[in-house]
Order: structure tokens, then C-alpha cells, then sequence
């Protein structure tokens, strides 16, 4: 076998190979024309080649008129992205899981995406949530980190999001923020905001992104980022949400997906569980928030690993006595 090499979909590549492809994706990042569509097939046709350098960078000659000077100028980026502890991942390099993503830029505990027995759990809500949730949320966190090792997923937005975060780092647990935009890209002014968003990779998080690292956010972008951190997800706790909404949109996606979903009943929730009740969607534990405890949550995630989808309509400490 030859040394220094990785395998990616059958096809051993050295490592400078991978780094050189890397380089030249880049460089194109950074090159009028070439979008995201034009990027993954580059990394579809490229990456299995015998050299996927200079395969991306023939296409990008022939595609968009551009100078074969690709490594250079690719070269100032990843210096770049380096200096600020960024990585990028290609396909092949994440986990089962977020296959079909395409790539992602990462900053932080890279292995959080790539060692095996984490318990992801994804917590989302409400920008403007009502009423005592932040407690909910770290009675939710709490309850789960008693049995498994936890990793927290959510989105960096304003509320909910921020919480479930904050509340992470405060109890020691590792948390994945998944951007809407890019991962260079300064979001927020807000003091809070920019604190976290420098807590995360400092405490042993990590922070990915799907788009290229200075894009701005869109509306778009941000449905897409709730997918990916579904993609991700063993469960999602939608804490707050109306109908519609984006903790909707996000619920959806988990239906889909055939993901597994808690809600705990509030009315700033209840339109989201009549949705789940009324397309009878069989992944669903809906519980009374003064039920839940950490039997409650133990229960549900030996209902999960034996993958036994179940409607949760009593009381799970109750069954558990």
C-alpha cells in the first residue's frame, strides 16, 4: 500500500494529491462563476482521477476562462483560513451521516463529526422564545448527558439557538453550531453573539459551514442549514416554534427523514406537535415538560438505539417505577 495516503471511494490518493485538489477548490471558491453547482462537479468528476488537481484546474481553464495559476491563488486562502484554525472537508472525509453535503469548513473539534458512540442532540426554537426556556432547555440537556455522550447541535440564531449553546459549554458538554453563511463571515456585532461565537472552537466545539467562507446569509441558506443539522441529528428537540416558522421547516425535514423528534408540551409548541399527531408521524415522543426527567430521557434513548419507533403517549418515569 503506498504511504502517506488516504481512501476515498475505493481510489488511494497521497496526501499531497488531496491537498494539492484542496488548493485549487479554493481557488475557485474565490472565482467569479464558479457557484456550488459548478464546485461539486468539479469534486464529482475530479476527486477519483489520478490527479484531481490538475483534473479541477483543466476544467476550470476550459469551463471559466480563468489562468492556470490556480495553486497560488488558492495557496493565499488556505494560508488564510489556516491562520483562523479553518479546515476544510471534502466528501469523502465526513461522516456517513452528512453524506451528500458536499464539503464543509470547519473550526474547532473536528472529531466531534468523526468518533464513533457521540449522541448528537439537536435543539432548536424559537429567535424570541416566551416563558421559563432556558430552564427547559437545560433540564433537556441535562436529562440526556446523565446516559449518553452528548454532543449538542444547533443554528448560532438569537434565542433558542444561543441557549442551547451557552448551556452546552456551562455544563461541559461539546456543542456544533452550524452556520447559515459562512464561516469567515462576521454575522452579528452584538457582544453576546460574537463571545459564543468564539467560545465554541476554544472550548473543544466545533463550528462548520456549507458555503463558502465570506457568503453572506440568505433566507435559503438558512433552510438548507436546518437540514444540515437534522443530517446530523439522533434526535431534534424543537423547544418553541409555530407553524410556520423555521423550527418548523426544520421539523419537516426531520419527518423526511424519518428522524426522531421530542417535543415537550407548551403552548409555544403545540402547533408543532398537532402537526406530528395529525400526519401520525411514528417517531415522535411528545411528553408533558413536568414528566420529563432523566428516566424519561434514558428510556427514549434505548427506544431510539433499539430503533423501535414508538408514539409516546403516557408517562415514561411512570413506566419506569
Amino acid at each position: 500500500m503506498r504511504k502517506n495516503c488516504k481512501l476515498f471511494t475505493g481510489v488511494y490518493f497521497m496526501s499531497q494529491d488531496l491537498e494539492d485538489f484542496k488548493t485549487v477548490f479554493l481557488a475557485l471558491i474565490k472565482t467569479r462563476g464558479a457557484g456550488r453547482k459548478y464546485l461539486q462537479r468539479v469534486l464529482n468528476n475530479c476527486i477519483d482521477s489520478s490527479d484531481p488537481a490538475e483534473c479541477a484546474v483543466k476544467m476550470a481553464v476550459s469551463d471559466l476562462k480563468v489562468q492556470s495559476d490556480l495553486i497560488a491563488r488558492g495557496q493565499e486562502l488556505k494560508e488564510h483560513l489556516k491562520e483562523k484554525g479553518v479546515s476544510l472537508l471534502l466528501e469523502h472525509e465526513l461522516p456517513p451521516r452528512l453524506r451528500g453535503t458536499g464539503w464543509l469548513f470547519a473550526q474547532g473539534r473536528i472529531e466531534l463529526l468523526q468518533k464513533p458512540g457521540y449522541f448528537f442532540l439537536g435543539l432548536v426554537g424559537s429567535r424570541n422564545p416566551q416563558g421559563d426556556y432556558q430552564n427547559l432547555v437545560r433540564k433537556t440537556i441535562k436529562a440526556f448527558a446523565e446516559y449518553t455522550e452528548l454532543v449538542v447541535v444547533s443554528g448560532l440564531a438569537r434565542g433558542i439557538d444561543m441557549v442551547a449553546h451557552s448551556v452546552a459549554l456551562e455544563l461541559g458538554i461539546p456543542t456544533v453550531s452550524v452556520l447559515g453563511y459562512g464561516i469567515l463571515h462576521e454575522y452579528s456585532t452584538r457582544k453576546d453573539y460574537r463571545k459564543l461565537r468564539e467560545r465554541i472552537p476554544a472550548s473543544g466545539g466545533l463550528v462548520i459551514s456549507a458555503y463558502k467562507p465570506r457568503e453572506l446569509p440568505r433566507r435559503s441558506n438558512f433552510l438548507e442549514r436546518n437540514q444540515l443539522i437534522v443530517k446530523l441529528s439522533d434526535l431534534v428537540v424543537p423547544v418553541q416554534g409555530k407553524v410556520p416558522s423555521g423550527t418548523y421547516s426544520t421539523v419537516t425535514k426531520a419527518v423526511k427523514m424519518g428522524k426522531p423528534i421530542l417535543c415537550l408540551r407548551s403552548d409555544e409548541v403545540i402547533e408543532i406537535i398537532n402537526y406530528l399527531e395529525n400526519i401520525h408521524y411514528e417517531h415522535r415522543y411528545i411528553l408533558n415538560s413536568e414528566e420529563f426527567d432523566e428516566i424519561a430521557a434514558g428510556n427514549i434513548l434505548r427506544s431510539i438505539r433499539e430503533a423501535k419507533p414508538t408514539n409516546l403517549k403516557f408517562n415514561f418515569a411512570k413506566e419506569a417505577e
